[in-house]
């Protein structure tokens, strides 16, 4: 089909055909928009009477400086939508550290404590920042906004202001001591995707520290030798939407310690179990201080070229994704007591499962008769989401420099990626079934999923996930060199394809693992955040609604402008295209509204008043944390901080 490629004895490609991935992936809008003025203008086709509800996207807003681009503070966009328009309201979620990281940015007086960008997180003396940017949680008439590195916050679903975290910072551990991190804004690692149990009304979350197994052996010793309750540790989170959080540390059955070796991504529930996985986003420690203390000693001077790639070369060398997907199995039934707390949490037996390769997300059928656990995921084979395009990148086979407008965007996948169904018994461990299917059309770099959530069966029959191709003009020297051996490469290096393979839109039919339905984007377009909308008089089939998703582009009437869209698919025929096609212009003359790489999504069928008087404190959040600092930063909390939140 495309993979009769012609090559070098080297396995290098003679004529390399890059697919323009749009600038506009790495450039976004900091636009607060209102919904009163903001519709949506019809580009092509015809808006569905029948679409309704409200669409939620969590993006990170891109600094632009070749930051990765899921660093950047969270902006949430909100579409609404009628039988006649389709209206867009934005905000930037404002958590504490947004306002000091604001301050210490444009105050010289707080200059020494500005956050630094260091790789895939933002640090300064201050701590790291909670950027709230990646995903929604929606708890009934509630709901929350996630990051992997620290508290979820709910926020406001009319007005999309945040309004409280998800347990008081004393209900959590960070990921490094205070003696090591003295800062008021600790670093707490969670998941950018817990789990809500409507049926029991229990949401679930974990917090956990894998600090100490990444260092050097002796560093490691003297870390738990002399500085009190430093071990690695993972702790499984339940929250009723009211009160403290109940927490259970997990163990295997032998006793020793549920450590995990890349971090924790997303959690799931059953009716009877809950499971963590160990997911395929490798956070290193020595990348994100080696950038921090780059850009801490340049003090905003740029850093040449040679110096970044000096410093990726020799002193951070890539380490893999670990080449299989490990699963930590609980039993509900074990958590019918109440939980612990964060200086006495209940000891709880994990059962630990591994199967090849890697994954990154998946989803769970709710029902598991038998006590049989089926999952979904998709393997991401050779792809390292924690690798971004920077200054100091090398082009794998070309002579041609990386494109500075994509510095930031995240690398492409170095083999094909499949698609996986697995049952497993919940009590043994043992995977019973296992099916994974690839296609050379489709299954590039599957990157984020949607599927009906208005089913009662439990079981999940559709899944849409969206991929985001192939190109060369996504892959460096350093990816090709750790990747070119993979274990479980199914596409010989010397085929991979000269020319870039679309990105594209699926439909999986999980039981007969068969992509029943697809369409391939033109080049120069790149599709983020689809979502399933159900139709407004749906009976809950897996196919009975749309496909609404962001289709970023570049204008092509003005170069270095963006020209992004909103399509909207009809569930049942992809291949159609999109029936509808929307933009946002404020003229008819001006650049449409640029909308970066947006995350994650949820939909709500309509938003309801908020009944919960669940609220943590702002003020007695942070007063234990900040008594103890400089005046300046006391100074800075009461002028800067404080004043932005209800007491």
């Amino acid at each position: 089909m495309m993979l009769d490629n012609s090559s070098n004895d080297d396995g290098s490609s003679n004529s390399l055909q890059p697919h323009r991935i749009p600038r506009s992936i790495t450039a976004a809008s900091r636009d607060e928009l209102d919904s009163e003025t903001s519709e949506l203008q019809i580009v092509d086709g015809e808006l569905p009477k029948d679409l309704h509800g409200h669409l939620f996207m969590a993006a990170a807003l891109p600094y632009g400086d070749g930051t990765p681009i899921l660093n950047g503070d969270g902006m949430i966009y909100r579409f609404d939508f009628s039988r006649d328009a389709v209206r867009l309201k934005t905000r930037i979620a404002k958590t504490p550290c947004y306002y000091a990281d604001q301050a210490t940015s444009t105050n010289n007086q707080y200059k020494k404590y500005a956050f630094h960008n260091a790789g895939l997180t933002r640090l300064g003396l201050l701590g790291s920042r909670n950027q709230v940017n990646t995903a929604f949680l929606s708890l009934n008439e509630r709901l929350l906004v996630t990051f992997d590195a620290g508290r979820p916050y709910e926020i406001d679903p009319e007005t999309l202001e945040v309004l409280t975290p998800v347990g008081a910072n004393h209900e959590w551990i960070a990921a490094a001591p205070p003696i090591i991190a003295r800062g008021p804004f600790p670093t707490f690692f969670s998941v950018a995707h817990p789990s809500f149990d409507a049926h029991a009304d229990e949401m679930f979350t974990v917090n956990y520290r894998n600090l100490v197994s990444q260092l050097p052996q002796p560093i490691s010793w003297g870390a738990r030798k002399f500085i009190k309750n430093f071990d690695d540790f993972t702790d499984l989170i339940r929250w009723k939407g009211e009160g403290e959080l109940e927490r259970w540390r997990l163990e295997l059955p032998d006793g020793s310690p549920v450590v995990i070796k890349q971090s924790l991504h997303q959690i799931g529930v059953t009716r009877d179990y809950v499971v963590l996985m160990d997911a395929g986003f490798r956070i290193e420690l020595g990348q994100i201080l080696s950038l921090f203390l780059i850009n801490i000693v340049s003090k905003g001077i740029p850093v040449p070229d040679f110096i970044e790639r000096l410093v990726f070369s020799r002193f951070l060398p890539l380490r893999r994704q670990l080449p299989y997907t490990a699963l930590y199995i609980v039993r509900r039934a074990d958590l019918q007591q109440s939980g612990g707390s964060v200086e006495e949490p209940r000891r709880l037996q994990a059962r630990k499962v591994v199967f090849e390769p890697e994954a990154a997300h998946f989803i769970m059928d709710y029902e598991n008769p038998s006590g049989h656990i089926t999952l979904h995921l998709a393997h991401n084979c050779a792809w390292d989401a924690t690798e971004w395009l920077h200054k100091g990148s090398k082009p794998a086979y070309s002579s041609v420099p990386i494109r500075k407008e994509l510095h930031g965007m995240i690398v492409g996948p170095m083999d094909i990626n499949r698609l996986g169904r697995y049952v497993i018994d919940g009590e043994s461990g043992t995977v019973l079934e296992s099916h994974e299917i690839s296609d050379l059309r489709y299954t590039w770099s599957p990157s984020l999923y949607t599927q009906c959530a208005a089913k009662t069966s439990g079981q999940i029959e559709s899944i849409y996930w969206s991929s985001w191709g192939f190109s060369w003009e996504l892959l460096t020297k350093r990816v090709y060199k750790s990747y070119k051996n993979y274990k479980h490469r199914q596409i010989p290096l010397e085929r991979l394809p000269n020319v870039a393979q679309p990105v594209s839109l699926l439909h999986l039919d999980t039981a007969s693992m068969q992509i029943v339905d697809g369409y391939q984007f033109s080049a120069g377009r790149f599709i983020s955040s689809p979502q399933f909308v159900p139709r407004r008089e749906s009976r809950g089939g897996s196919n009975d609604g749309y496909i609404v998703c962001v289709v970023l582009s570049d204008d092509e009437r003005s170069p270095g402008l963006s020209k992004d869209e909103v399509w909207i698919f009809d569930a049942d025929n992809l291949a159609q295209g999109p029936v509808c096609r929307l933009e946002l212009r404020s003229m008819p003359e001006l650049p449409s509204f640029s909308f970066g790489l947006t995350l994650h999504t949820t939909w709500l069928a309509e938003i309801k008043q908020r009944t919960s008087i669940y609220h943590i404190s702002v003020t007695k959040d942070y007063e234990e944390l900040v008594k103890n600092q400089p005046q300046e930063v006391k100074d800075l909390f009461e002028k800067e901080v404080f004043p932005h939140f209800r007491s």
